[in-house]
């Protein structure tokens, strides 16, 4: 059956971030206001799009770490910019965490500064992540 993989984010996204990184963020997420991303849409040339499960990855969870998904992007009026936080977790099989991370980190607002872990099920200690 194959062991979960929890994820957890810290996410401050830059200004500029475009348009469609953020609807496929909100798709990911499950955004109750954005629920649908266009099946012909053009997705970003990056091995993440290749994984079977990267579309839901951020919304999954099970009772190997916490029963829900807490992952949210909010939008912050004052800085205007969008922070993508929380956690999910899923069963890494084609290893989307890392794949996510290096998708990830070309539009984090900050160099060098922590930007989330993951953590298998039978591990004492995460493996960080940086921008």
């Amino acid at each position: 059956m194959g062991m979960y993989t929890e994820i957890y984010l810290k996410v401050t996204l830059k200004q500029d971030t475009p348009e469609e990184v953020i609807n496929i963020l909100k798709h990911m997420v499950d955004d109750e206001d954005y629920t649908y991303i266009e099946v012909d849409a053009k997705l970003p040339n990056h091995p993440l799009f290749n994984t079977n499960r990267w579309d839901f990855m951020l919304c999954c969870s099970s009772y190997y770490h916490i029963p829900f998904s807490t992952m949210e992007l909010r939008y912050d009026e004052i800085v205007r910019s969008y922070y993508l936080t929380g956690r999910a977790d899923l069963k890494n099989y084609d290893g989307e965490i890392d794949k996510f991370f290096d998708w990830i980190r070309q539009y984090c607002e900050c160099r060098d500064e922590f930007i989330g872990y993951s953590l298998y099920e039978e591990d004492k200690n995460p493996k960080l992540y940086y921008s």
